[in-house]
């Protein structure tokens, strides 16, 4: 903490470039005391010394990069941005639309792959289903899992890691092979920049393919240090690329921020709470907040079409209008994700009704567990190894008779 005050107090009079230096940083010191908090509440999860010990990484091999910059004395802004690799502004309305395309993708498909899991472990509980259920665990991907009668033979596809790879790389190919000009000088940092956050995102997606084929093994949990990255990563790009805009375009990324943090901080709960589904939902409903927002700055900022209204970029009540917008951004996606979990409980409660009006009464009325049988013990057996150390999906599920 100490280090992390000396930082912020000691850059009175320093170039703009020697200034951001130092504050990413501070930032990451700020990163290594909250995970060394989460350390000492959770001390039997090796994820948050994982995650501090990275963060002390960083910051050592920050300051030998610190060292080959070179500080002149200019105040240039594209200095500071390629300093920082910054996420620039991508100038289009697509540019906008495409990655919150995929945040609201990959949000969605999270939440409603953990609702699946939650409800088909509660029916098992309630002994209206017949096949074992493993207990619900929290991840940040959820693999497709095939019927029994499927070609895949109940095996598990990480489909969404394999287009969060897949399509970071594409758009890493993509910004490298349009960032070079007509004597081949790589020149555009723009392109750079937007490469940067394909990686990080797309790393994140490599490694959930490793630990999803048993390539890797580790915790189910080294997950979320990777996602960390890819968020933290996200939130200094937004936090040092708003140099020279508009009033109304900083406090649109700056809400974009906000969100950020609230992802990163409910995912540390996730990680202490592994069978509490409410984190995993809050954490990817600020990711789908994260993905409408994109669309409405797309919209603000680069209207295409004539119903979309102009902003005057320089107003002052344009910045309360725009704050105004994202509650209700806050609102609609939180009842989308209210309304699935609400048919998805009410499924349930049909199968209940029926259940019980079969004959079968006392039975689906209570909450307790059921007796173990050796199938779900068999089930269990193989949910813990798989949170202890990923097997791969080849496996096939033993059954006794």
């Amino acid at each position: 903490m100490c280090e992390g005050f000396l930082f912020l107090f000691h850059l009175h009079g320093r170039t703009p470039l020697d200034i951001y230096l130092h504050m990413l940083l501070s930032g990451m010191i700020m990163a290594t005391i909250m995970a060394g908090l989460s350390e000492v509440i959770h001390t039997q999860q090796p994820v948050y010394a994982l995650i501090r010990n990275w963060c002390l990484l960083v910051q050592g091999t920050w300051f030998w990069q610190n060292q080959t910059i070179t500080l002149e004395p200019d105040r240039s802004i594209s200095s500071i941005n390629y300093a920082c690799s910054l996420w620039s502004r991508m100038g289009t309305f697509a540019g906008h639309a495409l990655p919150g395309s995929f945040f609201i993708f990959f949000g969605l498909w999270a939440t409603y792959h953990a609702l699946r899991r939650f409800y088909k472990r509660r029916a098992y509980e309630l002994r209206l289903a017949q096949e074992p259920t493993s207990k619900y665990s929290n991840r940040v991907s959820f693999p497709l899992e095939c019927e029994r009668t499927g070609c895949c033979n109940r095996k598990q596809i990480p489909l969404d890691s394999w287009l969060k790879a897949v399509t970071c790389i594409i758009g890493i190919i993509g910004e490298v092979c349009t960032g070079f000009d007509h004597n081949w000088r790589f020149v555009h940092i723009g392109n750079a920049q937007h490469s940067t956050m394909f990686a990080t995102f797309g790393l994140s997606g490599i490694v959930e393919l490793l630990i999803s084929y048993g390539m890797i093994k580790t915790s189910i949990q080294v997950e979320y240090i990777f996602c960390f990255v890819a968020l933290l990563c996200e939130g200094f790009l937004f936090l040092f690329h708003l140099h020279g805009r508009t009033p109304l375009d900083v406090y649109v990324h700056m809400l974009l921020l906000g969100m950020i943090i609230v992802t990163i901080m409910v995912g540390f709960g996730e990680i202490a709470c592994m069978n509490q589904p409410i984190y995993t939902l809050i954490r990817n409903w600020c990711l789908i907040v994260q993905g409408t927002w994109f669309w409405q700055v797309g919209a603000i900022l680069y209207p295409t079409t004539s119903w979309m209204p102009l902003w005057d970029e320089l107003a002052k009540q344009s910045i309360p209008r725009a704050v105004n917008l994202f509650c209700y951004h806050l609102l609609v996606d939180f009842a989308v994700i209210l309304v699935l979990a609400s048919v998805m409980s009410f499924r349930l409660g049909c199968i209940t009704a029926r259940f019980t009006g079969e004959g079968h009464t006392g039975v689906a009325t209570h909450m307790t567990r059921p007796v173990h049988t050796i199938e779900e013990n068999v089930v269990e057996m193989q949910e813990a190894e798989t949170v202890l150390y990923a097997i791969p999906n080849s496996t096939e599920q033993t059954t006794v008779s």
